[in-house]
């Protein structure tokens, strides 16, 4: 099964294949059976949150051959998930950061979700003054919207293979 089930390897700290194996319910598939075999050549957040948010669907193409191949008896997915980078740049709070914004941004994060809007990781940077607990809020605000946006593209990228709602 090894073949069919694979990830973006993670860069710097970020967790690619940990974040998608999570969604995986445990005993349908071998948990290390998800593998980061090619390297992600790019070290900015929007490259990590858009490895990890395509993660998710090549995850879910494969297990839905498997399903179809008779080699699981259901798509063992327990959710979506998918990953934002937001920032805090010239005041403002700002979704999926472009290279630019990124490297003026006051506050940078990387924040990584559930389909039911929970928190698989969240990684966040002031690269000047402190922010605030306010602002810290506003910009999860901003990425939960990012993320329903993605899982809207993922089940649309996976009509046909994947039943949606995912039912654990």
């Amino acid at each position: 099964m090894r073949r069919w089930i694979s990830t973006v390897r993670p860069l710097a700290g970020l967790p690619t294949s940990r974040g998608v194996r999570c969604r995986l319910a445990r005993g349908i598939i071998a948990y290390s059976a998800v593998t980061q075999p090619a390297p992600c050549p790019f070290k900015n957040g929007g490259t990590r949150t858009a490895a990890i948010t395509g993660s998710y669907v090549a995850l879910a193409q494969a297990v839905a051959h498997l399903k179809k191949q008779n080699m699981v008896k259901r798509i063992p997915l327990l959710d979506q998930l998918a990953a934002v980078s937001v920032g805090i740049v010239g005041g403002q709070v700002c979704l999926d950061l472009c290279y630019d914004e990124d490297s003026t941004a006051a506050v940078d994060m990387n924040i990584v979700l559930t389909g039911d809007g929970r928190l698989v990781e969240v990684q966040g940077t002031a690269e000047g003054d402190p922010f605030s607990r306010k602002q810290m809020d506003l910009l999860m605000d901003c990425a939960s919207a990012g993320a329903r946006k993605l899982f809207e593209l993922q089940q649309e990228a996976l009509a046909g293979l994947i039943p949606f709602p995912i039912k654990r």
